[in-house]
C-alpha cells in the first residue's frame, strides 16, 4: 500500500492557503491534515513513517499545507526526494495587498502593534 502524501499546498502568507485547503476538504476523496506540519522545513532527517501515519484517513488523496516550503530550496529538494510525483499547489498574491493583509492580521493579533502606533509605512519598511 502506498502511504506517500499526494500533494502539498505551498505559497506566500496571506495568499489563501487556508481557504484552498477548506475547499479541497469538501471533496470526499481528498484529505488535508489540520494546521501546518513544516515536516520538510527541518534540515534534519525526519521520521517519514511517523509523518505518513499522522495522515489518518481512508480518503484516496492526502496532503497538507505549509506555505514556508516555497521559500526553502532544501525543502523542495526533500519533497522531490520523498515523492517525485508530488503535486504542488502554489498560491501567490500581489505583493502590496498581501503585505497589507499581513499588516492587518498583525494589528488585530497583537496589541503591541496598536500600543506602538505602528503605521502601515513603518510596517512595510520593517518587512522589506
Amino acid at each position: 500500500m502506498n502511504n506517500k502524501i499526494d500533494y502539498l499546498c505551498i505559497g506566500v502568507a496571506k495568499a489563501g492557503t487556508t481557504s484552498i485547503i477548506n475547499y479541497l476538504n469538501l471533496n470526499p476523496d481528498i484529505f488535508c491534515k489540520e494546521g501546518e506540519t513544516h515536516f520538510f522545513d527541518d534540515k534534519n532527517d525526519n521520521n517519514i513513517t511517523k509523518y505518513e501515519k499522522s495522515f489518518v484517513s481512508n480518503k484516496k488523496i492526502k496532503g497538507e499545507k505549509s506555505p514556508s516550503y516555497c521559500y526553502l530550496r532544501y525543502a523542495i529538494d526533500k519533497i522531490y526526494k520523498y515523492n517525485p510525483n508530488m503535486k504542488l499547489i502554489i498560491l501567490l498574491r500581489e505583493p502590496i495587498s498581501r503585505a497589507y493583509s499581513q499588516y492587518n492580521m498583525e494589528v488585530n493579533r497583537r496589541n503591541g502593534y496598536k500600543k506602538k502606533n505602528l503605521i502601515w509605512m513603518n510596517f512595510l519598511k520593517k518587512k522589506i
